[in-house]
């Protein structure tokens, strides 16, 4: 399966961490990719690094409306 094209590649935010006893919180600042931010996929530990993937809004096409004349069912 072929890769897929990287919008954004930004390697210049401000990321915060902030550790307790019970906690540890990651501070990212989105940019252009907030609208887009769709729901949550998944976390994976890998070479040191916390990758997180949440899916991309999609476009839903708007349902096409049909009218009709009322009509009556009748069992005679």
């Amino acid at each position: 399966m072929p890769r897929l094209k990287n919008l954004i590649n930004s390697k210049d935010r401000k990321t915060s961490c902030v550790m307790t006893s019970q906690t540890i919180a990651y501070k990212i600042p989105l940019g252009d990719e907030q609208e887009k931010l769709g729901h949550f996929v998944e976390i994976v530990l890998e070479d040191g690094f916390m990758i997180v993937r949440y899916a991309t809004k999609k476009e839903v096409p708007e349902f096409r409306k049909e009218t009709m004349e009322p009509f009556v069912v009748t069992f005679d």
